[in-house]
């Protein structure tokens, strides 16, 4: 496998995998890859995936984001990055929304993790102090 460079013809890294038995492939699991031997030939990959109603983006006030799995497993999720797990992050339960920047981490059942990077920015206005000079008309032509 390698990543080559927009000209095609460029290899900015490969990495090899040694050949597998019948009927196994391979699997990154918690960054490392490791073997499994429950093949899918034929079938989607990843459709426990979470997909966003929206994608990252800054807004100033409010954001309802929504999220689904095409496997309609359980989703659980963070707001402030960490992989969602058993014992971290929040049951999806309907949309959410979001009044602060957070990076929306979100896991389907079993599938790989989604991140979106919402940021909440404040608009300021900045008023000048007026000033009113009054005279009275005695001065004006003196």
């Amino acid at each position: 496998m390698a990543l080559v460079a927009p000209d095609g013809a460029d290899i900015i890294t490969s990495m090899t995998f040694p050949p597998l038995e019948t009927d196994h492939r391979y699997v990154l699991a918690d960054g490392a890859y490791a073997v499994s031997n429950d093949p899918t030939p034929g079938k989607t990959n990843a459709t426990n995936v979470v997909t966003f109603s929206i994608k990252g983006q800054a807004f100033t006030d409010k954001i309802v984001v929504e999220m689904s799995s095409p496997a309609g497993g359980s989703i659980r999720y963070t707001t402030d990055g960490k992989r969602p797990s058993l014992f971290n992050g929040t049951n999806y339960s309907g949309p959410i929304t979001l009044t602060k920047t957070v990076l929306l981490t979100a896991s389907a059942t079993g599938g790989p993790f989604t991140t979106e990077a919402f940021i909440q920015i404040a608009l300021s206005w900045k008023i000048a102090p007026l000033t009113f000079l009054s005279s009275s008309q005695s001065q004006i032509g003196d």
